[in-house]
């Protein structure tokens, strides 16, 4: 893992384990936003109880404010292999929104997640687990929200996280 510069707040990464790293730190100092692009709800970066604890704490400190909206192409690998995070997304449901990506949307291959306004990892392909991140870049962040908010009203709620009306 290295930065570009000193002037830069990039961080190049090609390791899961360097990308979890970055996330679990990234997710800790979410106060309010967390948005999530991608193939699944990515194991490497959620599927952790570090990083579920931290948005549980999110949700609870912020509960008018905290928002988390997973966009992604599937949640069937992620139900079928009991990730960590489902338990909560179903529990705090007013937080949660996840949504299906539409057919057109479903071929792009990045991942990236953007926390609060200044803070993202990106990964051109959502398997290699090599990109860039930063903890203080809001022209980055805008550009990666700008494109999400773009295509999240394409995508649908995800089945398996319905909000329940009883």
């Amino acid at each position: 893992m290295t930065t570009t510069n000193n002037d830069d707040p990039t961080i190049l990464f090609d390791s899961r384990e360097q990308a979890s790293e970055i996330a679990k730190k990234m997710v800790a100092r979410a106060r309010h936003e967390i948005l999530f692009f991608g193939a699944t709800i990515d194991p490497v970066l959620f599927d952790n109880a570090e990083v579920v604890e931290s948005i549980r704490q999110m949700v609870i400190t912020n509960r008018k404010d905290a928002k988390i909206r997973l966009l992604v192409h599937s949640t069937q690998e992620n139900i079928d292999q009991r990730h960590q995070l489902i338990p909560l997304a179903r529990r705090m449901t007013t937080a949660f929104d996840v949504h299906k990506t539409d057919a057109e949307h479903s071929k792009l291959p990045q991942m990236y997640l953007i926390v609060d306004q200044k803070s993202y990892l990106f990964c051109s392909h959502s398997d290699t687990y090599r990109g860039r991140a930063s903890f203080d870049d809001a022209v980055e962040t805008n550009r990666l929200k700008s494109r999400f908010n773009e295509i999240w009203p394409f995508g649908t709620p995800d089945i398996h996280f319905r909000h329940s009306s009883l």
